[in-house]
């Protein structure tokens, strides 16, 4: 038996999991960008704005994406087993 709570805790995981992996991606191969967003980071006046304002908006998408890929597999579940 399918419950959303668990549909919505893998559907978290696998997109925590994929953020990750985009970010090491990054870093990985795009350094020369990572640099340039560090400076800006580091140079602005308004700092912890700034990384609030970054880590909240991560946060949010995490939240809402994982929303949607939950509903979408639960339902999905669902209808294969009726």
């Amino acid at each position: 038996m399918i419950t959303y709570r668990n549909s919505f805790k893998k559907a978290a995981i696998l997109t925590l999991a994929v953020m990750i992996l985009n970010i090491l991606r990054k870093l990985i191969f795009q350094i020369g960008e990572v640099k340039k967003l560090q400076q800006g980071f580091l140079t602005s006046p308004q700092q912890p704005m700034i990384i609030g304002i970054v880590l909240l908006t991560a946060v949010v998408l995490w939240l809402v994406i994982s929303l949607i890929l939950g509903t979408i597999y639960y339902l999905y579940k669902r209808i294969r087993e009726s």
